[in-house]
């Protein structure tokens, strides 16, 4: 306030007289140009320091969101896309495992699928394997048929012969008798 003003005014007309005024001057433009290249040196740190993180993060999240891309791709049973990286980090290395693993994946689904198709085709000849002996087994069967029965007519024509003989030789004795 007003006492505070007056201690002012006294202290600025002390200044005023003083004989190294301009002295202190000089060093307080010299402390103010100071001030400003540091305040100019620190922006531009900032700045080059914003600009690095941003590339920094950029060369880590790009790879890292490929990687997911050709997981998910994998993921849903595509496996016809090629993975690769020619990074030389970590990340590179995450990126060519992944290739890999699908290229496994590709030559596991086409061992599947070998294998798929020789048990397909082992079926159909187990098929018409089993076809052609149950037509034998029928013909066998058939065939047996036939045999028992000419078998029993066979028995049927001894029968007779040995009717046929014993009457014969019963007709031989009383011939013999009568003569």
């Amino acid at each position: 306030t007003v006492e505070q003003m007056s201690v002012d005014v006294a202290t600025f007309l002390q200044w005023a007289g003083d004989p190294h005024m301009e002295q202190r001057k000089s060093t307080g433009l010299q402390v103010l140009g100071f001030l400003l290249i540091l305040s100019v040196l620190l922006l531009s740190g900032l700045a080059l320091g914003s600009l690095m993180a941003w590339s920094i993060a950029r060369s880590v999240t790009a790879p890292v969101h490929e990687a997911v891309k050709a997981a998910e791709v994998i993921a849903s049973g595509d496996l016809s896309h090629s993975v690769s990286s020619q990074r030389g980090d970590e990340l590179g290395d995450l990126l060519r495992t992944i290739g890999r693993m699908q290229d496994s994946l590709r030559t596991l689904v086409g061992q599947v699928r070998t294998s798929t198709d020789s048990i397909g085709t082992a079926s159909v000849e187990i098929a018409t394997g089993n076809h052609d002996l149950s037509v034998r087994t029928e013909q066998t069967a058939s065939n047996l048929q036939q045999a028992a029965s000419s078998m029993e007519q066979l028995n049927g024509t001894v029968k007779q012969s040995a009717d046929s003989a014993r009457q014969a030789n019963q007709l031989a004795a009383s011939a013999a008798e009568v003569a």
